[in-house]
């Protein structure tokens, strides 16, 4: 799923939670599956839009977003790291899947760190 999430459902990069989700209608009532019958690439086109909307639809990961891979290499920003001048590329592309994995690892970590301080608060307990 290349491309920009922006372009894909045709709004601006400044563009309200409202303008972006009734973009996201109006492409999959044109793209669904259901609706335009054996056309790969419309089916294409519909599950493209719907990643772009996970992604812009939320917030958090539309701020991430914007942050991580929106904002291509200005190749004349001084701020802007040598080897990306020279390669004129866009910053790495997260998916909403590694937000998800990342979330569920920092949640296991939690839940083990809790734990471990129980089982010492247990065992200084019955000390």
């Amino acid at each position: 799923m290349s491309g920009d999430h922006y372009t894909t459902l045709g709004v601006s990069p400044t563009a309200s939670h409202s303008e972006i989700r009734a973009a996201y209608l109006r492409v999959m009532r044109a793209t669904h599956p259901d609706h335009a019958h054996n056309d790969p690439i419309a089916a294409d086109r519909a599950r493209r839009a719907n990643a772009a909307y996970e992604v812009l639809g939320d917030a958090a990961t539309r701020a991430a977003y914007d942050r991580l891979s929106h904002r291509r290499w200005d190749r004349h920003d001084p701020a802007t790291p040598p080897a990306a001048r020279a390669a004129g590329r866009a910053a790495y592309s997260p998916s909403r899947v590694d937000y998800a994995l990342a979330f569920r690892r920092a949640s296991l970590r939690g839940a083990v760190t809790v734990l471990g301080l129980g089982m010492v608060l247990l065992a200084l307990a019955g000390a």
